[in-house]
């Protein structure tokens, strides 16, 4: 504070609050996104993404700033909360020396984008550094789809115990051989304990939709296999299913609706699903 001020030490501390909490989010939701799929960012962007994320999110940055924590960070720490170390430093006295507002740090490098890539080959284990280095896209395309289809695994187990196959068409097929096979798959899909305990009709109401989002998971895992729908990168958000066409959404609600109504019509899923092209 001797050094930069009043207002440049509150500024700081303040600042460090809301970059902390983001890179704790950046490095768990994108950097190491994609290592369950064996994936990594491109050399430099492992660090060098959080500036996306900062750029992409000023608002959620600001309240960070604004909302200092109360308490300290743990009960051994030496210092007060950060809430109570700001308040004390911005009721000093005014000394002359006003915040002045400044660019990233990474600006007083002569190569930033190498210097970051080179803070990987220090900080990342030989294994992480092994994985193969693949853009931003397709990081989370890939990922997404991965993990996506490991979520399938009960509905495909349910699927193959009913029918001749643990995929959508599989279970399609299934449902117009037989409708009632729906509650019979539903009911080798985990249940919570009050739908377990349920009988009769209250029963059915509780398979119908976990049976209809897990149709909806396969749903997803055909699309993307056969690459008619992409999972779609955003810094502001979350990850996003971007579908083929305007409209396709709706589409596939109606379509899933049908499939699972008392009277089921696998039709309308089946053209738009399985022969995507004619959508």
């Amino acid at each position: 504070m001797r050094v930069a001020g009043r207002d440049s030490a509150a500024s700081a501390l303040r600042q460090l609050n809301a970059l902390a909490s983001a890179y704790d989010f950046y490095m768990g939701s994108y950097a190491t996104l994609g290592v369950g799929a064996g994936l990594l960012p491109r050399p430099g962007e492992v660090y060098g993404g959080l500036r996306r994320l900062l750029d992409a999110r000023p608002a959620e940055l600001e309240d960070r700033r604004r909302d200092l924590p109360a308490e300290p960070a743990s009960p051994h720490d030496s210092h007060p909360a950060l809430a109570e170390r700001v308040a004390r430093i911005e009721a000093l006295p005014d000394d002359g020396r006003a915040g002045r507002a400044a660019g990233p740090a990474l600006g007083l490098l002569s190569d930033a984008d190498g210097a970051l890539a080179a803070l990987e080959q220090v900080t990342l284990t030989p294994q992480a550094l092994g994985l193969t280095r693949v853009d931003w896209e397709d990081l989370i395309h890939e990922s997404m789809s991965l993990y996506v289809a490991q979520g399938t695994e009960e509905i495909r187990e349910a699927v193959s115990a009913e029918a001749a196959g643990p995929d959508l068409a599989a279970l399609l097929d299934a449902i117009d051989a037989d409708p009632a096979v729906r509650r019979r798959i539903a009911d080798r899909l985990p249940k919570s304990r009050q739908a377990a305990a349920a009988t009769g009709r209250a029963a059915r109401e509780f398979a119908r939709p976990a049976l209809r989002r897990a149709m909806n998971q396969l749903v997803t895992v055909e699309l993307t296999a056969r690459g008619t729908a992409r999972w779609q990168l955003s810094w502001s958000d979350s990850a996003t299913l971007r579908y083929p066409a305007d409209g396709f959404e709706d589409q596939l609600d109606l379509a899933l609706d049908t499939a699972m109504a008392d009277q089921a019509d696998t039709e309308p899923l089946r053209k738009l699903v399985l022969a995507p092209c004619s959508v």
